[in-house]
């Protein structure tokens, strides 16, 4: 009965492509925590990476995102998709689109999280959560003053004021 048992865990094993010994969790998950693309690229690459090696088996996870300051449909295009790893595939990359707008703005961010949807091997999640910020590529007319993450901080008066009535114009539309 144990020849039984090591030799089911040996085949096991040798299925994973990984010794008895060593057979541990396979992790899944972002491979990054923060993703950075300009509003004006049209899209975004998110990876999502299966680690160590690849697999014999199969896992399936959704992916999908939630608003932060950025919201679906007016700064970047929803997704929810679930996705499967089979035999041999270690990442998965997906498109999410960024829209390009005329508003003055500055930088926004939305999340992407991941969940295991079923899994025929010992799976663990890491990295579920990666931050999406979308660049701002708006120019202040008046002056050509670009919009960054935090105009005010800026300690050039020119760039504050511009800043500020530019705002003030796209507000009113």
């Amino acid at each position: 009965s144990a020849s039984t048992s090591s030799g089911e865990g040996a085949r096991s094993a040798a299925m994973s492509g990984r010794s008895s010994e060593a057979l541990q969790p396979f992790t899944i998950g972002f491979n990054q925590a923060r993703y950075r693309e300009s509003e004006g690229a049209g899209a975004v690459a998110i990876t999502v990476q299966l680690l160590p090696g690849t697999l014999e088996r199969t896992v399936t996870i959704r992916m999908y995102t939630l608003d932060g300051v950025a919201t679906a449909p007016a700064d970047y295009h929803a997704v929810d998709v679930t996705m499967t790893f089979g035999p041999l595939m270690n990442s998965f990359t997906t498109q999410i689109e960024i829209v390009e707008d005329n508003f003055l703005e500055t930088n926004e961010h939305f999340l992407v999280m991941l969940e295991v949807v079923s899994s025929e091997v010992p799976l663990s999640l890491s990295r579920n959560q990666a931050r999406v910020i979308i660049e701002s590529n708006d120019e202040c007319p008046r002056a050509g003053v670009r919009v960054s993450e935090n105009p005010l901080l800026s300690t050039d008066p020119l760039a504050i004021y511009c800043v500020d009535l530019c705002y003030r114009k796209f507000r009113r539309g």
